[in-house]
């Protein structure tokens, strides 16, 4: 008997192709592998996984991001129940095939794994899914990106591309790189000298040299300057692809290293910014999955860390790119040359700096190398590739992660306080720069991470003693030069979502705080409602503060220089004013005479767009 089977082809990126062929009943699947691959134009090499399919039918008008997106879902519920190609047509659908349906799902290996490591998730990591899929839909929309040519004439369509976080406009960057990539971390380490790297040998100096004097020099034309430091790039870099065309034809690089891009323009301002280039060049390799050799193909098992080397006339800069949820930059180190007395200077600046560049792409090469020839050096669960791994700053530099036993579970929301969700208008985009974290111990109980650059943790310990702040479970130095703090994690609402009037007892406890602290001469600096936690116990509502990063010697510490603006502020905090008691006295006044609540912006350490503002709630 002959049964019309429909089947859809569903790439990770591209469109779903949709074909209906004959068979015999008794016919094993495997002989639609021969219709995919002639229907679909797909090399035989490629290997093809069957999913059947349940009441999944066709919308007229849906587009094929949609159709992609809703046929993925259904198969993650298909996790281990891939069909054999040996059996036969009669055993799948021993009550024949229904009509108007979809009966098959082809995908290749790359979606196989991705489906895979979804499906597979165990209850307690579930709550990683929505980040999953954000990531996979940004990896989706990469080729709407402008060409890295365009882009580097035109930054805007690159720095406003949904996928990118590159430092521009103001307020739209991602966290350190160095949280996510030990190689990026140590070479920030280095270029910020946080720590000390190797002295420059006599060879790197002349490299340096001459780098320096070529770029001093005119040129007529990008090619001519090219030529002209070609050589010094290739001694410095070996390896290097000039002007390679990616596989799938949307970048040419000027040169490219597995792990590194140099892009370069005759002067500043003409023919348009090489770092923006950069950038581009690098999600369009991400973006490359039809070569061989193609990095791309190792995005599921990577955050794809690489250095972004750019250079117009005599402004060099050094940049560090991943993909978490999207691709985030970090600039890392940025140089101009110029011929003065202090040259000696600048030539030991920029030999440390290419010594360090030299380290960390070999360490890249090594990475890449062994994720495309090794399996087992893949993370065992790819489900946590977007989220942090952050290194201890203490050599040996030991991944936290492992020391702690934490597996790291999705990013908090400024908005909510909950988990960020994707579907919620502006919760994904407000919360790039957020760096706070759920993560699960390994006693099976879910904890807070914040990551932040200045961090009182004895003004934490001192109130989580008298429980008036969260249990500080750890704290240590990260590479990258933040404080990592590993906190309770409590169920309760931020005292700016609640709707009514701060009970008493929450008043209490809020005053004792304050009083503990300034009892050991320290000024808690931001007391907002964004930063007292309301919470139950022994049906009773309590209250903690949970930001300790303006927290500080009174008299010593002071206010950051971002401050914002705001007119619940003490008359005199400014941006980087000396702190004072009187600060928080003025902020508990209020909170106590007007006990106000509304939306919060999460109070994270940053300034928000906002030149003034009058309500507790408001950005710091």
């Amino acid at each position: 008997m002959s049964w019309p089977l429909t089947a859809i082809y569903c790439p990770l990126v591209g469109e779903p192709r949709v074909f209906t062929a004959r068979a015999q009943s008794a016919d094993p699947l495997g002989v639609f592998d021969h219709e995919a691959y002639t229907w679909i134009d797909l090399p035989k090499k490629n290997v093809l996984y069957h999913f059947q399919l349940t009441d999944f039918d066709l919308t007229p008008g849906e587009s094929d991001a949609a159709l992609r997106e809703r046929l993925l879902n259904a198969l993650q519920n298909q996790v281990g129940k891939q069909l054999p190609a040996s059996w036969s047509l009669d055993k799948i659908w021993p009550n024949g095939l229904a009509r108007d349906r979809v009966h098959l799902a082809l995908v290749e290996s790359d979606v196989f794994k991705r489906i895979s490591s979804i499906g597979a998730l165990s209850v307690e990591l579930q709550p990683r899914i929505p980040a999953m899929h954000e990531r996979n839909r940004n990896l989706m929309n990469i080729h709407q990106l402008s060409a890295p040519s365009e882009c580097g004439n035109n930054p805007i369509a690159l720095y406003t591309h949904s996928g990118t976080l590159g430092g521009r406009p103001q307020g739209r960057f991602g966290l350190p790189t160095s949280l996510y990539s030990p190689q990026l971390a140590a070479l920030s380490d280095i270029l910020s000298k946080r720590s000390t790297g190797t002295t420059p040998t006599a060879w790197i100096l002349r490299q340096a040299q001459e780098l320096i004097t070529l770029s001093l020099a005119f040129y007529n034309s990008e090619e001519e300057r090219e030529n002209a430091i070609r050589p010094v790039i290739d001694r410095v870099f070996p390896g290097a692809k000039w002007h390679h065309k990616l596989p799938n034809g949307t970048a040419t690089p000027a040169a490219v290293w597995e792990g590194q891009i140099f892009e370069l323009k005759n002067e500043r301002g003409s023919s348009g910014d090489p770092t923006a280039q950069t950038i581009a060049d690098y999600e369009k390799i991400v973006d490359d999955v039809e070569g061989v050799e193609s990095l791309g193909r190792l995005r599921s098992h990577s955050i794809m860390p690489m250095i972004l080397l750019s250079l117009a006339s005599t402004q060099f800069e050094i940049c560090g790119a991943i993909y978490t949820d999207m691709a985030q930059v970090d600039h890392l180190f940025s140089m101009n040359f110029y011929d003065s007395i202090y040259l000696e200077d600048q030539v030991l600046a920029l030999g440390g700096a290419l010594m360090a560049l030299q380290a960390t792409l070999s360490e890249l090469k090594l990475y890449y190398a062994a994720l495309q020839t090794d399996e087992g050096s893949r993370p065992k669960d790819s489900s946590a590739i977007h989220l942090p791994f952050p290194v201890s700053a203490e050599q040996p530099y030991t991944p936290v992660t492992a020391l702690l036993d934490l597996q790291f579970l999705y990013k908090l929301s400024r908005l909510t306080g909950l988990a960020i969700d994707p579907l919620l208008n502006g919760d994904w985009e407000a919360n790039t720069r957020h760096a706070v974290f759920v993560a699960l111990g390994s006693d099976g109980v879910q904890v807070v991470v914040k990551f932040a650059r200045r961090y009182n943790v004895e003004a934490h310990q001192l109130l989580a003693n008298l429980s008036l702040a969260p249990k500080l479970h750890h704290h240590c130095l990260v590479r990258g030069g933040l404080t990592m703090v590993v906190m309770e994690k409590i169920t309760g609402q931020m005292a700016s979502h609640l709707t009514m009037p701060l009970a008493s007892s929450v008043l209490r406890d809020i005053r004792q705080a304050v009083e503990v602290l300034h009892g050991r001469g320290i000024v808690f600096g931001d007391l907002r409602l964004p930063n007292i936690m309301v919470y139950h116990r022994h049906g009773e509502e309590r209250a903690v503060l949970i930001d300790f990063d303006w927290a500080a010697n009174a008299g010593e510490g002071r206010y950051p220089a971002t401050i914002s603006d705001l007119s619940i502020w003490a008359p005199t905090v400014a941006p980087y004013a000396i702190m004072q008691k009187a600060h928080d006295l003025h902020l508990l006044d209020a909170i106590e005479r007007e006990g106000r609540k509304g939306t919060s912006d999460g109070g994270d350490g940053y300034p928000d767009n906002s030149s003034a503002g009058t309500s507790l709630n408001q950005g710091k």
